[in-house]
C-alpha cells in the first residue's frame, strides 16, 4: 500500500535504527530473561505490579491534585480597543500580521473622528 519516496524512505531509516539498537535491546532482554530464570531474584524486583483498585486509585487522586493546583501567574490587564497589554505588547496569539492589521483598523477610526472634528471646528 505505502509505496511512496517518503515512506520508503522511512521505513529503511527505521530498519537502519533497529540494527543500530538491536545489540542493547538484545542485552536488556538477556539480562531480564536470565533474572527470571535465576532463583534469588524475585519478578517483583524488576517490575512494579500494581492491582486494578490501587491504579484507580493513583489516578483519582492525581485528579484530584490537578483541581486544586496553585498556580502563581501574573494576569496583565489588556485595552479592550487595542488589545495591547500594561507593557504594550500584543496577545501572544496575534501574530505579525494581525498586529499591522489591527492597527490600520484603529488607525483609520482615529483618521474618522478626526476628520469629523474639523468639518465641525473649521468655521
Amino acid at each position: 500500500m505505502a509505496k511512496s519516496m517518503r515512506s520508503k524512505k522511512r521505513r529503511k531509516m527505521r530498519n537502519q535504527k533497529r540494527i543500530k539498537w538491536a545489540p542493547k535491546v538484545n542485552a536488556r532482554m538477556q539480562r531480564i530473561a536470565e533474572a527470571l530464570n535465576s532463583k534469588d531474584i524475585d519478578i517483583t524486583q524488576l517490575v512494579t505490579v500494581k492491582t486494578v483498585s490501587e491504579i484507580k486509585k493513583s489516578e483519582t487522586k492525581e485528579k484530584t491534585d490537578d483541581a486544586h493546583m496553585d498556580v502563581d501567574v501574573e494576569v496583565k490587564s489588556r485595552d479592550a480597543k487595542t488589545l495591547k497589554d500594561e507593557d504594550g505588547h500584543y496577545p501572544v496569539w496575534m501574530n505579525q500580521r494581525a498586529v499591522k492589521k489591527h492597527r490600520q483598523k484603529i488607525n483609520k477610526i482615529k483618521r474618522v473622528k478626526k476628520k469629523g472634528r474639523n468639518k465641525r471646528g473649521a468655521w
